[in-house]
């Protein structure tokens, strides 16, 4: 029997821990070091006041996690190695200090990334594998299901996106899914657990084969997916946020 760790009650609870504090330094920062500084008190760790120093210019350390994660109250160790090294792998904190034995604090935080994973809510990614996706992001795939212009019910796919920071999810499928030009009639939009969506009639992009439904009473919820504006070679998902953009303006701003 395989042993996965991410699926166990106590590292997912500090893996909710972890993306609320970390949220914490960035909205409220004398909370944050509070929380720290009542982990440290608590650990009994050496040279408090100079790794709390040190972090005013982003250094961190996997006892500094230690510390945030235990806040002044108890804790469980064991998911604090899985955790450090799945930062350290997304290169939310690197290495800062080279070869110095003894340095207080070794690594340091990339601010700008670990923000873009917590406004994005995709921080929880980074601590699952690949295939656990599906699982996550279940609810933001849906069914879509159309008659054609011969009477015969077919069943398409689409998805919950966020095509910009701060813009209303959309759901988008294939314009050759519900091309309305093509005698296809919009059936039903259905979730993965079984509710039908209130739909309106699709907005088709111009040239490629994009459409974006408007969901009636459609709010945000996590987790979605969402566009970017650049790619790089391995990336996730390549989107592309231009096209879909049109689409999204082209008869539902």
């Amino acid at each position: 029997m395989r042993l996965n760790l991410h699926e166990h009650a106590a590292y997912r609870d500090q893996f909710a821990l972890v993306e609320e504090r970390l949220n914490l330094l960035f909205d409220d920062e004398p909370a944050f070091s509070r929380v720290l500084s009542a982990g440290l008190s608590f650990m009994h760790a050496a040279n408090a006041e100079a790794k709390l120093s040190l972090l005013k210019s982003n250094f961190f350390s996997e006892e500094l996690l230690q510390a945030m994660i235990c806040g002044g109250e108890s804790y469980k160790t064991g998911p604090i190695d899985y955790i450090w090294r799945r930062l350290v792998g997304r290169q939310i904190v690197i290495r800062a200090t080279g070869h110095m034995p003894g340095a207080f604090v070794d690594h340091s935080l990339v601010l700008p990334l670990l923000l873009e994973y917590l406004r994005s809510h995709t921080l929880p990614n980074i601590f699952i594998p690949p295939s656990a996706f599906v699982s996550r992001y279940r609810d933001a795939l849906v069914a879509v299901d159309v008659r054609t212009a011969k009477g015969v019910l077919s069943r398409g796919s689409g998805f919950f996106a966020v095509p910009a920071p701060g813009a209303a999810p959309k759901l988008y499928t294939c314009r050759h899914n519900v091309d309305p030009g093509a005698g296809i009639d919009l059936v039903a939009v259905t979730t993965a657990a079984g509710t039908k969506l209130r739909f309106g009639p699709p907005a088709l992009h111009s040239s490629e084969d994009i459409a974006v439904i408007p969901i009636e009473g459609l709010r945000e919820h996590e987790p979605l997916f969402r566009f970017r504006d650049e790619t790089e070679m391995f990336d996730d998902v390549l989107p592309n946020h231009s096209v879909a953009g049109e689409a999204i303006g082209h008869r539902y701003p």
